[in-house]
């Protein structure tokens, strides 16, 4: 016999794809050195002194390891949302989640969003993406996503 669950998440947020924009590249130090990054190698060895390395802008399991800290904004709970598993999934939602409904927890009363509440979404997520590149106003608004499992 096989089982089903299935939830849904209403978000307020931002879609952010494709996949690449998810990480960022920075140069970071080879060994315990005092050299400038403009130094590449050692004068006496020619070993690389710095490497280049990818970050995840977004990390869901220990927000701590993401370039952006989506725990720091004055609305609080900002996620990052993926569809699926993250390793499959080539975009991801960026906001509030502002209603979750499951065969275990239908939602009480449906969310009616409020104007206010939309600008402030609005405005925290823009501050939040811009410097890094990922805000797109056409990409704002209120998105669902529906998991299921079998």
């Amino acid at each position: 016999m096989r089982s089903y669950s299935a939830y849904a998440n209403t978000i307020v947020g931002v879609k952010i794809d494709p996949k690449d924009k998810f990480f960022t590249t920075r140069t970071v130090k080879v060994g315990d050195h005092d050299h400038p990054p403009d130094i590449r190698f050692d004068a006496k060895t020619g070993a690389p002194l710095w490497r280049e390395e990818t970050f995840p802008l977004f990390d869901t399991d220990d927000p701590e390891c993401g370039i952006i800290d989506i725990r720091e904004n004055p609305i609080g709970d900002i996620e990052a949302h993926w569809p699926m598993c993250r390793s499959d999934s080539s975009w991801l939602i960026v906001g509030v989640r502002v209603g979750e409904d499951s065969q275990y927890r239908p939602f009480q009363t449906p969310w009616q969003p409020d104007p206010r509440a939309m600008q402030q979404y609005y405005k925290a997520l823009q501050a939040l993406l811009m410097p890094h590149g990922l805000w797109d106003p056409s990409r704002f608004g209120v998105w669902t996503l529906l998991r299921e499992s079998y």
